[in-house]
């Protein structure tokens, strides 16, 4: 991989260790971002999503013409500034008088490229703005981001909800979360009917899963 990181278009990160292991995992994700256009890493905190990420993209550097982009924005606190944060990563410059989202659509809408957003759970608001303006405008760009599992539940409701009105909700996440056409019962149900056909020491496992749930 380090010989196609020399010479294909790109800015990942460098390594400093060996990656052993998921061959699974590689080629699954690779296989699912020849067929979707955004895909979107789910998992706890310190699970190698990152990791992983960073693995699959530096395999697909030679598949996309114009380049795998890494932009990294955990330590971006104002979602205002998630446009600039992408466009600093690609290297495309802001013009005057002009709104950058602008700037962004025309200059990806002919480039073959894979854009990667790390760590953007806690700007899951203004990355999802982001991500649908571009991927509308840009026909050849395809998506790869991380978030937690919470995060997760919380976008499969936009069918039913706006990006606003799940934002609103996050601090009432048993409401957030349960319900829908496709939920038969309350997920407080569904734990507590887990709780008591489980062995002793398979509930101290789903407590702590409760407890990502429902407090990222």
């Amino acid at each position: 991989m380090s010989k196609r990181l020399e010479t294909c278009p790109n800015n990942l990160p460098t390594q400093l260790s060996s990656f052993i292991g998921r061959e699974h995992s590689i080629a699954e994700l690779k296989s699912l971002l020849s067929t979707t256009r955004l895909l979107t890493l789910t998992g706890a905190g310190g699970s190698g999503k990152t990791r992983l990420a960073l693995q699959v993209a530096g395999k697909l550097l030679a598949e996309f013409e114009h380049g795998v982009w890494w932009v990294e924005l955990a330590a971006l606190t104002d979602p205002v500034l998630v446009p600039q944060q992408v466009a600093s990563s690609l290297g495309i410059s802001e013009q005057p008088g002009r709104p950058l989202m602008n700037t962004l659509s025309d200059a990806l809408q002919t480039r073959k490229l894979l854009l990667v957003l790390d760590n953007c759970e806690h700007l899951v608001v203004a990355c999802a703005r982001l991500v649908e303006t571009l991927l509308h405008s840009c026909a050849d760009l395809r998506i790869l981001d991380g978030m937690p599992l919470a995060i997760e539940l919380a976008a499969a409701r936009v069918r039913v909800l706006s990006v606003e009105q799940i934002a609103t909700r996050l601090d009432d996440s048993y409401r957030l979360f349960a319900g829908g056409r496709r939920c038969r019962r309350p997920l407080t149900g569904v734990i507590t009917c887990c709780r008591r056909k489980s062995k002793p020491y398979f509930v101290g496992c789903l407590c702590s899963l409760a407890v990502l749930l429902w407090k990222q």
